[in-house]
């Protein structure tokens, strides 16, 4: 390309002199097409701890907004909502959003006129977050859905209701036994892998390194591993 001296070297006025348009790009743009779309539509989903939602507050306003029970009401606690009045009706959390519409204005669901496919993806939670890593697991599962099964007992059909999960203490319970935290109902649903293996590779570094070592090892699995159950190492 030439270039004259003295001239400003405009990059954009470069790049729209040498780019080239095709048949197909030129007839979209004639006809005002859209580049682009998304569809479906994605809702992202909150995942939170008891009373560890995220508020939005202007400055010296902390104690109105403790005080405020609108700003309580969040996606997971309106799922909850759900199932105390709906009991039955298999809706999973990631799939609330092909029936429900989250108003962040209002902070409340209301039910989904047009049915438009859209989605919902929790956000992601690392590892090290502890137990809100293991409520994200819970609220991917089947467990935490209501739904109806099906007993044939003397050649007679039963009819057997499981409901939802209505609120997060309730998730913490498994076949009527009640844990102390979210990992452990995953570790009772398989969701969690044992110790087997953690316990295979203690044996063997215990064979090949020294006592300082073997300390050190071990502290970085506690701290960088995510062991479901350290105590029983």
């Amino acid at each position: 390309m030439v270039r004259l001296e003295g001239a400003i070297d405009d990059e954009i006025d470069h790049y729209q002199n040498l780019r080239c348009i095709g048949a197909l790009e030129a007839c979209s743009r004639l006809l005002s097409l859209p580049q682009c779309a998304r569809m479906p539509a994605v809702e992202p989903l909150a995942v939170h701890l008891p009373q560890e939602q995220v508020v939005f507050f202007p400055e010296g306003g902390e104690r109105r907004v403790v005080a405020d029970l609108w700003n309580q009401r969040t996606q997971p606690t309106e799922f909850f909502a759900y199932n105390s009045q709906n009991p039955g009706t298999g809706v999973k959390y990631d799939s609330f959003p092909e029936q429900f519409v989250w108003s962040k204005v209002h902070r409340m669901c209301s039910p989904r006129r047009v049915k438009n496919g859209t989605i919902g993806r929790i956000y992601t939670v690392h590892p090290s977050s502890g137990d809100r890593f293991y409520l994200r697991m819970l609220l991917h599962h089947e467990f935490c859905e209501g739904k109806f099964h099906f007993l044939i007992i003397f050649h007679q059909v039963l009819f057997l209701l499981i409901s939802g999960k209505k609120s997060f203490e309730d998730m913490k319970i498994v076949n009527g036994v009640s844990c102390d935290s979210y990992q452990m109902v995953c570790s009772h649903l398989g969701l969690l892998a044992d110790e087997t293996e953690w316990n295979k590779v203690l044996e063997e570094s215990c064979a090949v390194l020294t006592s300082p070592k073997f300390r050190q090892f071990f502290v970085t699995l506690l701290v960088f591993c995510e062991i479901p159950h350290p105590i029983s190492l």
